[in-house]
């Protein structure tokens, strides 16, 4: 993620060639040891139609350092031992890089609007939480003999399989069950 924030801050700003450590430098480092966290990158978006004129179109940049904020507040949880605190900000973090790299690939001629980066961005925001459940899934597909019960199957899913909450995973589970029942064939289990 990083190293694509890098790239993109390169391309932007630098001359164009990769690894001048622009972005490391003068975005990363002092972010990493002051701050601020995604967060306050992101409540920086939600005021940006009230910028002057002249920073408005800077827009595209302000996404660039709001995936690095919670790309930064991704690292420290995870280094603290938090894991699912660092998931979260890691899906923040994921969803501001798309929005930041797609806007940045359809942007050539015009800047874009904040609402149309993160329109661009939506996609992405929800791709960790649709790969998460393709691995819940899988995970059925393997282990639903093992369990007597769709609660007790969530039980065993919930912070162990994913960094999920016991509703979702049973919310998950029970679509699983009805795609299965559905004509996709399992064996055993509930």
């Amino acid at each position: 993620m990083i190293s694509t924030l890098a790239d993109f801050w390169d391309e932007v700003l630098g001359d164009g060639s990769e690894g001048s450590g622009k972005f490391v430098e003068g975005v990363f480092g002092p972010m990493w040891r002051e701050g601020p966290t995604g967060a306050l990158q992101e409540k920086e978006i939600e005021n940006w139609e009230s910028q002057e004129d002249e920073l408005k179109e800077f827009g595209l940049l302000q996404t660039a350092f709001t995936a690095c904020g919670y790309a930064i507040d991704a690292m420290k949880a995870e280094k603290a031992g938090h894991t699912l605190e660092a998931w979260k900000f890691l899906a923040s973090a994921n969803y501001w890089l798309g929005a930041t790299v797609g806007a940045w690939s359809l942007r050539k001629d015009r800047p874009l609007t904040v609402q149309e980066l993160a329109v661009r961005g939506a996609a992405s925001r929800h791709a960790e939480n649709r790969a998460m459940k393709a691995e819940v899934f899988a995970w059925m597909d393997e282990h639903n003999a093992k369990y007597r019960s769709l609660d007790s199957a969530a039980e065993a899913i919930a912070n162990k399989v994913a960094p999920i909450k016991f509703r979702t995973a049973r919310d998950w589970i029970g679509e699983w069950k009805k795609l299965r029942s559905a004509g996709t064939p399992f064996g055993g289990g509930f």
